[in-house]
């Protein structure tokens, strides 16, 4: 949506020139219609446009929204994808904690037999 924002924002003075032009053309119908001046006199036509200098500042503020929009847009994709690697990570976290667990135990169990092999070693010496 932010490529489609500058596209129409680059697209935008030639489109307000367009329709300014448009305008004209209406406007020089309709007096001519309802002008009521004869062939040849003199009459004024009226344009009324917006400062340049505040155009200008306007399309900055537009393009600035647009890419404001689209970084917006993307730090939302990437929270999303944080928060998936956060999920994987406490899951592999709990893994890692089992596994833990599971090690002390069989050093526990190993260290037990290993001091069986030494008692029964040592009662055999003795005997």
């Amino acid at each position: 949506m932010g490529d489609s924002y500058e596209k129409v924002q680059e697209k935008r003075a030639t489109i307000d020139s367009l329709t300014k032009l448009e305008i004209i053309m209406e406007a020089l119908v309709l007096m001519r219609m309802f002008g009521g001046k004869k062939e040849g006199e003199k009459g004024y036509l009226l344009f009324c446009g917006s400062n340049p200098e505040e155009e200008e500042g306007e399309q900055q503020n537009a393009e600035w929204e647009g890419r404001i929009n689209l970084i917006k847009k993307l730090l939302k994709s990437n929270d999303a994808k944080v928060e998936r690697v956060d999920q994987r990570l406490n899951k592999v976290e709990g893994r890692i904690t089992t596994l833990e667990d599971e090690f002390r135990r069989l050093k526990s169990t190993i260290d037990e037999n290993h001091y069986e092999v030494i008692r029964t070693l040592k009662n055999l010496k003795s005997s």
